[in-house]
Parts: C-alpha cells; structure tokens; sequence
C-alpha cells in the first residue's frame, strides 16, 4: 500500500520563515529611512513657517521678539543642556497671533533624545536652530537652511566642532555667530 500523504519537511518550512524573516528586515529598514527623511522634512517645514512669523512679526513691530540674547527653547530639561529651558512659549509673543502653535522637534516625545529647538534674539537680529535634530547623514544645505558650522563664517560659541553634527538653522545675517 502506498503512502499518498503530502506535506512540508521540516527544512522547507524553516527555509520559508528564513526567507520571510529576511524579507521583513529589510522592508522595516527601508521604513526607518522614510521615517528618518520625513522628519527631517518637518523640521525644515517648521523652520520655515517660524521664520515666517518672526518676519511679520518684525514687519509689525519694527524689531524681532526678544528674549535678551539668550537662547529660549524646547529642548528636555534632563538633556543637561546649557542652550535654555523648556517652555511652551519659547518665542515670546509669536503665538497664537502670528502661529497657532509653537512647534516642537518631531521625536520630541523621546525624553532621552536631546533633540529641539531654540530661538534666540536681541530685538535686532534673531536665530532659530533645530538642535541635535538633523537625523540624516548626509545632509545638503539648501536655502533658507543653513549647516552650522559649513555656512557661517563664524563658529558659535556654542558649537562643539568635536561633536560633528549637523543642524538646520534660519537666522538674520547678524545672528550668525551666535
């Protein structure tokens, strides 16, 4: 009598679920990419937009809102910066009446992250950078973005050159060097 039942060897199936496991790397890999260009994108959004304000702002009253010079921010307050604190209006007077909002750094949720954003004026010029928040490698300055330290003739005092990363920035031509 013959044996007509049919099924899988044990090899087969762990070659199948092999093959399916590489093919699930690599497509959650290809996300993380997309996942990674996608905020960078936010990021240069929300620059724009916020220069945007700050420049009607100005248009309105004849300086940029003012934070003395020091540097007003979103960043973690356990993220031992030294840049400023976390406020909700880190411009001053910008929101609601010039944006609804004041955006934070898109994986701002990650306490651990030390990713934000920070604003900076004396009235007369102003500064808004993306700290720590580049995520992509390779990063071309285009404008109104700026890499720091590539297109500043001047370093910030607070730039760590040794660190090597790459922010965006949007700034009046005397904030440069802040």
């Amino acid at each position: 009598m013959k044996n007509t039942q049919m099924g899988f060897t044990l090899i087969e199936l762990l070659v199948v679920i092999a093959i399916i496991g590489i093919l699930a790397s690599v497509i959650l890999a290809s996300l993380n990419t997309a996942r990674v260009k996608s905020r960078d994108s936010m990021r240069q959004q929300e620059l724009t937009e916020l220069q945007k304000a700050v420049e009607v702002y100005y248009a309105d009253y004849g300086s940029y809102p003012n934070t003395g010079g020091s540097y007003f921010s979103t960043l973690n307050a356990g993220c031992g910066s030294t840049i400023g604190t976390q406020t909700a209006n880190w411009i001053p007077g910008l929101a609601p009446t010039y944006i609804p909002v004041l955006p934070a750094d898109p994986s701002f949720t990650n306490p651990s992250s030390c990713r934000g954003y920070a604003y900076a004026s004396n009235g007369t010029n102003y500064k808004i950078i993306a700290l720590g928040s580049v995520e992509e490698g390779n990063v071309k300055a285009s404008q109104p973005f700026t890499r720091i330290p590539l297109d500043c003739p001047t370093q910030p005092a607070w730039w760590n050159p040794a660190v090597g990363q790459t922010i965006y920035a949007v700034y009046s031509a005397g904030a440069c060097a802040w």
